[in-house]
C-alpha cells in the first residue's frame, strides 16, 4: 500500500474494519481509497489533505463539492456534512449527517497549541469561545478559573447551546448531567457575549 500522508494512512487502515456487505471501497486513479454505499454511482473522486483534514471531493454539475455534501444533496451554504466517526474517507450514508457549519467546525478534530478546546490565553486571564450554529459566543473569565476549569465550562455551555450535535468535548460527556449543564449555563450567562459576525468577502466585477 502506497503511503500518502500520516492522517490519510490512519483513516485508510480503518476502512478495512468499517466495510460491510452494504458498502464498498473504491480507489481513484491516484491510488487514494474511500468508502461508500453499494448503490453509489461510481465517478471520479479527488482526495487531498488540507489543514489537517482529509477531504474527498467530487465534480457535480461542473462544480466541485465535498463528497458528503453530494451524497446528502446539501445545497444550503449554511449547512455542512459531518462524519460521525470523524473518518472523512467513510462516506456511507449511515456515517453522514447534516449539521450547521459552526457545529461542523466545532466537531472537527484539529491540532493546535491549546491544551483545552475553546480556551485561550488573554491579557487578563482566560477567554472561552463557543461556536453555535452561525454565531460565536465569548466569555472573559479572568484569572479566577484554571485552564482546566475553563475547559469544563466550555463543555457545559457548548452542550447547552448545541445539544447532541457536540461530539468532541474536553472531558467525557458522561461527566455532565443535565443539572450540571443547566447550572453552569445559568451561572455564566451574564458573562456570555455574542461576537459580531464578520461580513463575507464578496468579489465584485
Amino acid at each position: 500500500m502506497t503511503s500518502k500522508t500520516p492522517l490519510y494512512d490512519k483513516h485508510n487502515v480503518e476502512l478495512e474494519l468499517l466495510v460491510d456487505d452494504n458498502s464498498k471501497i473504491l480507489t481513484n486513479s491516484r491510488g487514494w481509497r474511500f468508502l461508500v454505499d453499494n448503490d453509489f454511482e461510481e465517478r471520479y473522486v479527488s482526495i487531498r489533505e488540507r489543514n489537517k483534514y482529509v477531504e474527498c471531493r467530487v465534480v457535480n454539475n461542473n462544480k466541485g463539492s465535498s463528497l458528503g455534501r453530494f451524497i446528502l444533496n446539501i445545497t444550503d451554504p449554511l449547512l455542512e456534512c459531518d462524519h460521525e466517526n470523524r473518518n472523512s474517507l467513510d462516506n456511507r450514508k449511515v456515517n453522514l449527517r447534516v449539521v450547521p457549519k459552526r457545529v461542523n467546525l466545532h466537531n472537527r478534530k484539529y491540532i493546535n497549541a491549546r491544551k483545552f478546546r475553546g480556551v485561550s490565553k488573554h491579557k487578563n486571564g482566560h477567554r472561552v469561545e463557543i461556536c453555535s450554529f452561525s454565531r460565536v459566543y465569548r466569555m472573559y473569565l479572568g484569572s479566577d478559573y484554571s485552564e482546566e476549569q475553563c475547559g469544563e465550562i466550555f463543555d457545559c455551555i457548548a452542550l447547552k447551546l448545541n445539544g447532541a450535535d457536540v461530539q468532541i468535548t474536553n472531558f467525557d460527556k458522561s461527566n455532565y448531567t443535565e443539572n450540571i449543564i443547566n447550572q453552569t449555563y445559568e451561572k455564566f450567562l451574564p458573562k456570555i457575549r455574542l461576537c459580531p459576525i464578520q461580513p463575507s468577502k464578496q468579489k465584485h466585477p
